[in-house]
């Protein structure tokens, strides 16, 4: 019955889109690519989003099959008129490029299937989603939008923390699913949500560049759907393709709209509202749309040339009206914000703004936007550096890039024809593009990063990037040697496309351990390491108890109320003085775990918590799997002897490695240049390739192996209950990660584990990563590696293994 009434709710919603788009003043053109059609499926997922949000607010407290109710009803209607609209809609034929266009219309279909195919087999494990489906589950308890935004953790059932700036529509969608679902105990509709939007907005973008040719419109398609980050975050549930999809609908109207009329400019301003509902970087939507009018401004009467300035004047009227009514229909929830946060949106809660956490300089390190040319190469240009994220995508882009320019120059003293003028969408998303370039290098110029940050935020260019390298494929000339150029071109590009499907099941098949089909959602979770652990607190931590977590977002499958560490709650725990005051507040506040994932945190090293989970006075190691653990709290009035430690030297018998890094901050292959012997005390220097390419260089050190079988034969009682302790101290100005490699006899890998990772910040003081972990099975020798990355300067002064006799 949850499958039929999601079904429903997803027609109804795409159909009443439908009516909506209908309604607006199509050009002539657009109306003949269906781009009216595809619109409206994408406003579809905006228009139940907003309904849920609705329900939410004017039904405060009602119950769940009222909300459902009332939602489905409020659609009904006008899907009707949607259905009455889409019956005659007649799809033109491919006509030139016909083999790319079945190319292209094969690979949609693929991409489609997987991305349902990994819908299906994986279960919500990224760590913004399963944030998102947190809160989406407290409003499912308190089933009134005061939940929303999770600033209120002391009275929810999971006690997180999440002071968003984000309007609720994908949190209020999640809603919805959840009680369509029939409970929010699993996250199973509510992850349709986010591809529902990617393949709509997929088809929106196919009708965009249908406004070329039909071969581009296909190629536009795939080159969109196949971006990496994007199709792997509908496949996780993430939020991105929400706001992907708002600004592909504001493009669309853009360019597609008869903006030489009034009605054109009010449905712009209509579309622009309804993205701001998505995310709050859609703020950023009609600052980019809006002034794009001036270069795309409609053609003057009779064609008659004009001035940039007058040109400018006259686009000034429809753009005036079209933020009017954007900020009438999408300013609701930028308002609210105020209310609650004093500022329409921000990305700096209070722990990250907390000084002595120094946030901001572990941001940048951490990123790798460091060094001035970090910031151009990964931050304003990343496009172009992070294959692993977008594919080739924008450098494809740079083959529709003169034609763009030669039509912008061509119409700069008569404007665009809006009725007929198939270049405009090209002339469009050069643009937006520019804009968007020219904003991020001048908010990085005066030091602010928000635009450059997150590799995320830029995927709301795929639609106009998309676009600009379908149409320039197309366009490259027939004859050789360009021809021969344009054949590979495409060959290579379709060549991608089972490659990368490939990669996606191969890689899929070793998360999932060889088995692709488990159906019982807490049998898919238990495969990944992280929720082993979470399994465990949901099994062996007192019900009543609070959990510190580092790692709030996992906390989803433990059943456990938690203090998150963005709690400002927290932020006496971070101000203590030592580990025993620490301990003594935690316990105050009922905290009986701490959860930790296998990374660090400013939290965790910067306050006393690195040490109080490091010694076995103040906590006891419950389990640990792959570098993630839980922690018990051990009671600050019991006394405990120190546990027998036995030294493993590493002073000696270093290794420095120079290494190729390939997939940037994900990791997927490494290549050793160079090895040489390296001592203690010694500064390690990373410069990249040529100046360049900072974040595919790295230096590791690596410690001779050492052998932990007889230090734990010497413990009593033979070792059991044995733990390794690491302990490292550098300074210099570097991102660095601390890694143990355990073998076996044979020197055969047992595990890779992830100790931790801190910034050294370059002001001369000594800084010390410490952890402890358990032995894995197996395991007869360990050995540490330390790596820096980027521009980067690094001494590392000692290195210690001790293994901790039975703690």
């Amino acid at each position: 019955m949850s499958v039929v009434l999601c079904g429903v709710w997803v027609l109804l919603a795409s159909l009443a889109g439908c009516a909506l788009s209908a309604a607006l003043p199509w050009s002539d053109s657009a109306r003949r690519v269906a781009l009216h059609l595809t619109a409206g499926l994408a406003l579809g997922p905006l228009l139940a989003g907003l309904v849920a949000v609705a329900v939410l607010w004017l039904l405060p407290g009602a119950q769940h099959a009222i909300h459902g109710g009332v939602a489905l009803a409020a659609l009904a209607l006008p899907a009707w008129a949607g259905w009455r609209q889409v019956r005659g809609i007649r799809l033109a034929p491919f006509g030139q490029h016909r083999r790319v266009a079945w190319a292209g219309a094969l690979a949609l279909v693929a991409y489609a299937g997987a991305l349902v195919f990994d819908v299906a087999v994986v279960p919500l494990i990224q760590n913004d989603a399963l944030e998102y489906a947190t809160v989406a589950r407290d409003l499912y308890q308190a089933r009134t939008l005061e939940a929303y935004p999770a600033i209120h953790p002391a009275l929810t059932r999971s006690g997180f923390f999440g002071p968003w700036t984000h309007p609720p529509t994908y949190v209020a969608l999640m809603y919805l699913a959840d009680v369509f679902q029939g409970g929010a105990e699993s996250a199973i509709a509510l992850r349709l949500i986010a591809p529902w939007c990617l393949l709509a907005a997929a088809g929106c973008v196919a009708s965009l560049g249908a406004l070329r040719c039909a071969a581009a419109s296909l190629l536009a398609a795939v080159i969109f759907i196949s971006t990496p980050i994007l199709f792997l975050g509908a496949s996780s549930a993430l939020i991105d393709p929400l706001p992907v999809m708002g600004m592909t609908l504001g493009f669309a109207a853009l360019v597609g709209l008869r903006l030489d009329r009034p009605a054109g400019a009010v449905g712009l301003g209509l579309v622009l509202g309804l993205a701001l509902w998505t995310h709050s970087q859609a703020i950023l939507f009609p600052c980019l749309l809006l002034p794009a009018l001036w270069w795309m401004a409609p053609a003057a009467p009779g064609g008659a040339a004009e001035s940039l300035a007058r040109r400018f004047v006259r686009s000034l009227k429809p753009a005036l009206v079209a933020l009017g009514v954007c900020i009438l229909v999408g300013g609701a929830p930028y308002l609210r914000n105020l209310r609650f946060f004093g500022s329409l949106i921000s990305d700096n809660p209070e722990v990250f703004a907390y000084g002595p956490l120094q946030f901001a300089e572990y941001f940048r390190l951490q990123r790798g936007i460091a060094d001035p040319v970090e910031i151009i190469q990964y931050g304003v240009l990343k496009g172009f550096f992070a294959p692993e994220a977008y594919s080739f995508a924008f450098w494809l882009a740079l083959a529709g890039v003169p034609a763009a320019l030669a039509l912008l120059w061509r119409h700069r003293r008569s404007g665009l024809d809006t009725a007929r003028d198939s270049g405009r969408v090209t002339a469009g998303a050069l643009v937006i593009w520019g804009l968007y370039l020219s904003a991020a290098a001048l908010s990085a110029s005066i030091g602010v990063d928000l635009m450059i940050r997150n590799e995320r935020y830029l995927l709301v260019l795929m639609p106009c990037i998309a676009v600009l390298a379908g149409a320039g494929l197309t366009r490259l000339p027939g004859a050789a040697p360009a021809g021969l150029l344009r054949r590979t071109t495409l060959l290579l590009l379709f060549a991608l496309v089972p490659l990368q499907l490939a990669v996606l099941v191969s890689y899929r098949q070793t998360q999932l351990r060889g088995d692709m089909v488990a159906w019982n959602e807490q049998a898919q979770v238990r495969r990944w390491p992280p929720f082993l652990v979470v399994d465990h607190l949901r099994e062996q931590s007192p019900p009543g108890g609070v959990v510190f977590s580092m790692k709030p977002a996992d906390m989803f499958y433990a059943d456990r109320k938690m203090l998150s560490y963005l709690d400002p709650r927290s932020i006496p725990f971070y101000e203590a003085v030592d580990e025993a005051q620490a301990l003594l507040w935690l316990r105050a506040q009922g905290v009986t775990h701490v959860h930790m994932p296998d990374y660090f945190l400013p939290p965790i090293y910067m306050s006393r918590l690195m040490g109080l989970l490091a010694d076995p006075k103040y906590s006891r190691l419950e389990i640990e799997a792959e570098g993630y653990q839980t922690y018990a709290l051990r009671d600050p009035l019991t006394g405990r002897s120190a546990p027998a430690r036995r030294d493993l030297p590493l002073a000696s018998g270093w290794e420095l490695q120079s290494q190729l890094v390939l997939g940037g901050r994900k990791t997927r292959m490494r290549v050793t240049l160079d090895r040489q012997p390296h001592a203690l005390g010694r500064e390690t220097v990373n410069q990249g390739f040529l100046g360049f390419f900072h974040r595919d260089s790295a230096r590791v050190l690596v410690s001779p192996q050492v052998e932990i079988a007889a230090a734990m034969a010497s413990c009593p009682g033979g070792g059991a209950g044995a733990e390794l302790a690491a302990e490292v101290q550098f300074h210099g100005r570097a991102h660095v990660q601390l890694l143990a490699v355990f073998a076996d006899a044979d020197g055969r890998l047992v595990e890779r584990r992830a100790l931790g990772d801190r910034p050294a910040l370059g002001r001369g003081q000594p800084t010390r990563i410490i952890r402890r972990g358990l032995l894995p099975r197996q395991a007869t020798h360990v050995a540490l590696m330390f790596e820096h990355r980027g521009v980067s300067r690094v001494t590392l002064d000692s290195a210690g293994v001790q293994v901790i006799c039975g703690t």
